[in-house]
């Protein structure tokens, strides 16, 4: 029987050490458990506060991880008001102007060779403020390129009225020019690369290794593209004034022809060989799978 009441008081205990954090146990319950045990004190442990060495608190739980926050990417900055742009758009004003002046009586014809040489010299002025303020965008290139055929090409439809039996010579010389620059132009966009950045190209025969080194050396040979470059402009022009201005001195037409056939008919031919020779370059790009074409 003191074996069960020894056995009792000790469930006792453990429940109550298990219950202490939460209230204090009634001295009803400790009174009868601590006379079995034949305490003498029973009233001054009852006035005892139990005391436990359990640790009944727990650390706080961790706060939920926060969620990750999305990086907003910048708004991309329009460059249709670039500088440069606004250059092109100016450009191409004068260059309708000028097609209109370009057939009328002589008084008024003065203000075409005034609108269109303005348009065509505003050709280095975008480039230049392109790089000085830091403006170079793709829409620029593409507008600086589509300008300058739409120059070419006004002044070879005036051409075709003053020489009508070399309309197809004409149309052969715009039609290379235009398609040339377009997908040497498309190609190197696609490519990744600036079409005026050219470097040493890896060539599989003779014939693409010639073609190669003619698009470099265009590229690369900055008098010599300048050259080229101005060559058609000031060729098409003496043509233009030649034909336009019968009244021009004899002297001052001779002077203008040669000027014409010796000065820059070598750079109107090589600008031509240059113009094959990037159409060429840029076929064979496409042909041997240098690109995924955007379609």
């Amino acid at each position: 029987k003191s074996q069960m009441h020894a056995f009792i008081s000790l469930l006792t205990l453990t429940t109550l050490t298990a219950c202490s954090s939460l209230s204090s146990p009634p001295p009803s319950l400790l009174r009868p458990m601590l006379s079995l045990r034949g305490g003498s004190n029973t009233e001054d442990a009852l006035a005892t506060p139990m005391t436990t060495d359990i640790d009944t608190s727990f650390p706080p739980p961790p706060p939920p991880p926060s969620a990750p926050t999305a990086v907003v990417p910048p708004a991309k900055q329009s460059t249709l008001l670039y500088v440069p742009n606004l250059i092109g758009y100016l450009r191409v004003v004068l260059l309708l102007l000028s097609a209109h002046y370009a057939t009328l009586p002589s008084p008024r014809r003065a203000l075409f060779a005034s609108l269109y040489a303005s348009s065509a010299l505003l050709d280095a002025v975008d480039g230049a403020a392109a790089r000085a303020l830091n403006q170079c965008s793709n829409l620029g290139s593409v507008l600086d390129m589509i300008t300058d055929r739409l120059t070419t090409m006004v002044m070879v439809i005036i051409l075709t009225q003053y020489y009508p039996k070399h309309t197809c010579l004409f149309i052969l010389a715009i039609c290379l020019d235009v398609g040339s620059h377009w997908s040497y132009h498309y190609y190197n966009a696609v490519k990744g690369s600036h079409h005026k950045n050219v470097g040493s190209r890896q060539a599989t025969n003779l014939a693409s290794e010639a073609v190669a080194k003619v698009t470099e050396c265009y590229y690369n040979c900055k008098p010599l593209f300048v050259y080229a470059c101005l060559s058609p402009e000031l060729f098409y022009g003496s043509l233009y004034f030649l034909a336009a201005y019968p009244e021009m001195r004899p002297s001052a037409r001779t002077w203008l022809a040669r000027a014409a056939r010796w000065g820059v008919g070598p750079g109107f031919a090589l600008k031509q060989v240059a113009n094959v020779a990037q159409m060429v370059e840029a076929a064979r790009g496409v042909d041997e799978g240098g690109v995924d074409l955007i379609l």
